[in-house]
Formats: C-alpha cells, structure tokens, sequence
C-alpha cells in the first residue's frame, strides 16, 4: 500500500509589526507549516488570490487598509479559517487606548488615569461599539464580589468621561445604556 504523504498546511501571515512576523514564523515553520509572509492588506489578498491559504492569521490594525476590510474582503470568495490578532491599540474617532502600554490619549494629548479607570476604558474599548452591562464591567475590573456596587462603577465612568472630553461639555465616547450598562462609541454615533 502507498501512502501519500500529507501536504503541510499553507498558512498566510498578515503583520507589519517585524517582531511578530518572526515570531510566528519561527513557531509556524517549526512545526511544518508552509508560509506566506506580508505586511499589508493589499497584499494580503494578492497573496491569497495567488496562493490559496489553509489559515490566515490576520493583524487587525494594518497601514493601508483595516484587518476588518481585509477580513471581509477575503470572506466574499474563500472559506479558510482567519485568526485575527488583537490590535496594539484600539481606537475610537479621536481617542486611542493602547491596551500594551497602558497608555491612552483624546484628541492627541495624553490622558492621566488611574489604573482603575484604564482598565474601565480598555474593558469598553475592547468592546467598542457593544452594550456592556455594569455587572460585566464591575466582575472584569473590580472582582466578582463588586457586581453589586453600580454606584463605584458610576463615579470612575463620570471621572473618565471629564478626563476624556476634548472640550468641556463636549462630544461623549461613553455613552450610558439606561437600564443596562455602557457604550464605548465615536462622537456623533
């Protein structure tokens, strides 16, 4: 009996982060896998239209086009898995958390937070555009013994919402979801 042997997976790796690339290269081809390697969107899908993918693994925040747009794209003619990797920084309109660093800014400038309200703000930012009840907020940020404690939940929101404001009383990215929870949205939607 002959058998044939299997061919290795192909796997499309979409980063423009060089630590990452190596990395996952170093850990994909150890383990047989067959690469394509790039670092942009575009080319992304002319890799992919040329050399179908078993996988793609797919950075989210790309220089010429989103990971998303990417993603979509891609979807509308082939049906391999896609794993996308969490963004180093997420942003809504003018405001950017950076989730590795700590670190967020509104309207260009740096924005002082207490780690409480940072892990509040990265809690929503990671949901962004999602309804997130308080009781989520509460157990993620402060531990499942403070679910009940909406009003501490309530004062960091007003303190991040101050601290977010470009201008006083201006544009929200916080919205309140009346009886349910939050919202971290852009300004106007």
């Amino acid at each position: 009996m002959v058998s044939i042997p299997e061919r290795p997976t192909h796997v499309l790796v979409v980063d423009d982060e060089e630590q990452i690339r190596r990395a996952l290269t170093s850990i994909l081809r150890t383990r047989g896998h067959s690469l394509d390697i790039v670092a942009t969107g575009r080319d992304a899908l002319l890799h992919a239209i040329d050399t179908p993918p078993d996988l793609v693994i797919l950075d989210l925040g790309l220089p010429d086009l989103s990971g998303i747009e990417a993603c979509r794209e891609l979807r509308t003619w082939m049906s391999a898995p896609i794993l996308t990797l969490p963004p180093p920084e997420i942003v809504v309109g003018d405001l950017a958390v950076d989730i590795a660093r700590r670190r967020a800014t509104s309207g260009g400038r740096d924005v002082a937070l207490t780690p409480t309200e940072f892990d509040t703000l990265a809690f929503l930012a990671r949901n962004a555009g999602l309804v997130v009840t308080q009781k989520m907020i509460l157990k993620q940020v402060w531990g499942p013994e403070w679910v009940e404690d909406a009003q501490t939940l309530r004062v960091h929101v007003s303190h991040l919402r101050k601290k977010l404001a470009t201008t006083p009383g201006g544009p929200r990215y916080i919205i309140t979801e009346p009886g349910v929870g939050f919202r971290l949205a852009a300004p106007g939607t």
